[in-house]
């Protein structure tokens, strides 16, 4: 019995790996955890350990969660946000320092609060240690590139999901279009 059940979980463990690699189905998966499992709390304590569950849950998947991913779930999971919200009003002068590190032992916990700190506007000093720790120009310059990518991207509203069907049918259409053509001219 307990060889199928290893079996059956193995087989399931592989199928939320695989899902948790395309945008769409990440982004379903999460919130739906986040919904299952989140508790509503004012309680800072019991909402960094809701950030804390997540984070576990998702290094089980060895998955990080991309800018795209986390942008959509911060923008339209109330019970995230106000979670991320009640975290980031506790720590705002040492998260604004560049503090992060010192504050949150967990790289995923960090990403999630950069993200949302990037949506609303909150702007986090470079830390001392990263400048430190950069001495490479080319670790610096990425560095810098993805805090431009989360600024940057989160400027650009999200299409819904009629306009992303619309778009992609235009654009399947160009694809036909083109090979039609160039099966004209070979």
């Amino acid at each position: 019995m307990d060889y199928i059940k290893n079996k059956i979980n193995a087989i399931i463990f592989k199928k939320i790996k695989k899902q948790l690699l395309e945008t769409e189905t990440a982004i379903i998966i999460i919130n739906n955890y986040i919904n299952k499992y989140f508790k509503i709390s004012n309680e800072y304590n019991e909402n960094l350990k809701n950030l804390k569950k997540l984070s576990t849950f998702l290094q089980g998947y060895d998955y990080i969660p991309t800018p795209d991913v986390l942008i959509q779930i911060v923008e339209k999971n109330i019970l995230f946000s106000k979670t991320i919200e009640s975290i980031v009003k506790k720590n705002q002068k040492q998260i604004v320092s560049g503090n992060l590190e010192q504050i949150f032992d967990d790289s995923i916990i960090i990403l999630i609060i950069e993200t949302y700190c990037l949506l609303n506007n909150i702007e986090i000093k470079e830390s001392k240690e990263l400048k430190e720790d950069t001495n490479d120009i080319d670790s610096y310059k990425l560095i810098n590139s993805v805090k431009m990518y989360f600024q940057e991207i989160s400027k650009i509203p999200l299409l819904s999901l009629e306009e992303e069907k619309n778009s992609f049918g235009k654009y399947r259409k160009v694809i036909l279009m083109q090979k039609k053509y160039l099966l004209k001219v070979i």
